[in-house]
């Protein structure tokens, strides 16, 4: 079994052909699915500056912290004192929301691309796959880890069963090392320098 991994790296998928996938996959065909996977992820894309949203957040949540404990050394009113958690509280989860429900369709769209890819490829035993932090993405999950900064590694994996034995041929051109010349009177194949000494042969016994 053969594997080859291709990082997301700048709003894509590695989209170069490398030579380990020559005798396994045409260049065309590698393309052609990779350019598919690249247009859902276009279409689909991630939250962008996520540290710094997240950073902004929890700048929020310090600031409203201080704000709100000046607020009750002060003795302000109570509708005062409820209303601010309360927009804290639902800026916190619009966020959420939003970055869930972006990387929810970035990765409910990937892993549909790549099926789309295997009902073809999976006949030649090659089986693309979307990987999350090194683990095979079956479907979106929801995660709280990119409140604390944390943020999840994406890669398109390759396999090739060795089994189907399907590997691509590699056609050589042979070129020989002298030419050759056809005789008008006879189907023979000449070498130019046996047609050479002939013409010396000929000479001296005229």
């Amino acid at each position: 079994m053969k594997t080859i991994v291709l990082e997301y790296i700048s709003k894509k998928f590695d989209d170069q052909y490398t030579f380990d996938l020559q005798g396994y996959l045409t260049y065309q065909g590698f393309c052609s699915n990779i350019k598919l996977i690249n247009q859902r992820v276009k279409q689909h894309s991630m939250a962008r500056y996520q540290h710094y949203l997240v950073s902004l957040l929890w700048l929020l949540w310090m600031g409203s912290a201080c704000l709100f404990y000046l607020i009750a050394t002060h003795d302000a009113p109570l509708w005062l004192m409820i209303l601010l958690p309360v927009i804290i509280l639902v800026l916190t989860v619009s966020f959420i929301a939003y970055y869930q429900r972006r990387l929810y369709k970035f990765e409910a769209s990937t892993v549909e691309a790549c099926q789309q890819i295997n009902e073809v490829e999976s006949m030649r035993g090659i089986e693309y796959s979307l990987l999350r932090n090194k683990a095979v993405c079956e479907q979106p999950t929801f995660s709280w880890l990119f409140l604390m900064g944390f943020q999840s590694c994406y890669e398109i994996q390759i396999q090739f069963d060795d089994r189907y034995d399907q590997r691509y041929s590699k056609d050589f051109v042979c070129v020989p090392l002298h030419s050759t010349t056809s005789s008008e009177d006879t189907d023979e194949m000449v070498l130019p320098i046996e047609s050479v000494l002939d013409e010396k042969v000929a000479l001296f016994a005229a």
